[in-house]
């Protein structure tokens, strides 16, 4: 996985790219849980699509995640396996979700 030593955050700073409401995005039950499966693919759509426009954010995602696509997935999916322990804890999710934009 990419951390600092590598120029930037650690992946958890990307998961902020995740879009929430205000409760949920402050929910205390969310707290210390993963996130579905689904949200990670929704927030690799995302860093994709914030990539390829040239957005401000690009060298930080790049850095952050890897300089493919299949470096990218491969960074989230082992942020995902860390994030549950193998699938030791139970994954979030939202009691509202909206279609996805990404």
């Amino acid at each position: 996985m990419i951390g600092p030593e590598a120029g930037g955050a650690p992946i958890d700073g990307v998961r902020n790219l995740v879009l929430t409401c205000h409760r949920c995005g402050n929910s205390h039950e969310k707290t210390n849980r993963p996130p579905h499966l689904r949200y990670v693919e929704r927030l690799h759509r995302r860093i994709e699509f914030l990539i390829a426009s040239q957005h401000p954010l690009r060298p930080t995602l790049v850095a952050q995640t890897g300089m493919t696509p299949d470096e990218r997935v491969a960074t989230l999916r082992q942020a995902y396996s860390d994030a549950t322990l193998r699938g030791v804890r139970t994954a979030w999710e939202s009691p509202v979700e909206l279609p996805p934009v990404f």
